[in-house]
């Protein structure tokens, strides 16, 4: 999984989404749901990852943390 920040027309949305697509899908659904704001300020405008989840390899211990952001769930 991967903390992207998303910017719309309302503000700024930080969401935790396997890729950029889901992501999207995932805040623009929310805000749907919610009738929050104008249709027109939903469209999300740009998108950041913020820090990407350690995994595991295949021996079950974590990966190198990355020099960048990492993130934990």
């Amino acid at each position: 999984m991967t903390l992207y920040k998303l910017t719309n027309g309302i503000g700024t949305f930080y969401v935790i989404a396997p890729d950029p697509t889901s992501a999207v899908k995932k805040l623009e659904d929310k805000l749907n749901e919610a009738s929050f704001g104008w249709s027109g300020n939903r469209i999300v405008h740009t998108i950041a990852v913020v820090a990407k989840e350690i995994e595991n390899r295949l021996d079950g211990k974590p990966e190198s943390f990355r020099a960048d952001n990492n993130l934990i769930l």
